[in-house]
């Protein structure tokens, strides 16, 4: 999958993990993929690793980190106890591994993979993940349409924090990556 976002939609230079390159290239070391296992989630990884790969920045300093939030399902926040089997971590930890088979194995790609698996809130733990990272990537289960934002694949709760957190110019920009491959950069939103 060759995708990469227009060279206006690009994260400016001096950004956190920001890198100044050529045409088409995204020019960030780290992005941060929201990896739920859902097909609209899988592509944002394979969007994710295809920019990496392509722009050779799997090397020293660049790398993708998928990040699992369990329970999956959202609502109430059930904390592991140490020493007991958790069924909404397991069934996480099995969605994680699941989708990051799915791209394939990363060796003889260039890429540095670093999957985390973490208890919480989809929109804290996902806008605490981002911190430092140059991209945070999301996939939505329609078409992007100038002008619309995902509200009805993406929480209102997560967008709201994301922008409370980074939506600024200056924060971390956050990518939608559509079922047909199509990614869109937001640097702010209004929410």
């Amino acid at each position: 999958m060759a995708i990469s976002a227009s060279r206006g939609d690009l994260p400016g230079p001096g950004r956190p993990g920001a890198r100044t390159t050529g045409e088409g290239d995204i020019g960030v070391d780290h992005l941060v993929v929201g990896l739920s296992g859902s097909p609209a989630s899988r592509r944002a990884l394979a969007w994710a690793l295809g920019q990496v790969e392509r722009r050779g920045h799997g090397g020293p300093g660049g790398w993708v980190e998928p990040v699992t939030v369990w329970p999956l399902a959202g609502g109430v926040v059930v904390h592991q106890v140490p020493g007991h089997f958790c069924v909404a971590r397991d069934e996480a930890a099995r969605a994680q591994a699941e989708a990051l088979a799915a791209v394939g194995p990363a060796d003889g790609r260039h890429l540095r993979i670093t999957p985390r698996l973490e208890n919480g809130t989809v929109a804290d733990v996902l806008a605490d993940a981002s911190a430092g990272a140059g991209l945070l990537v999301l996939g939505v289960g329609h078409p992007l349409v100038d002008g619309a934002v995902a509200r009805r694949t993406l929480t209102d709760a997560v967008l709201r924090r994301w922008a409370d957190r980074w939506g600024t110019p200056q924060g971390c920009p956050l990518v939608l990556v559509d079922p047909g491959g199509r990614a869109r950069l937001l640097e702010s939103i209004g929410v």
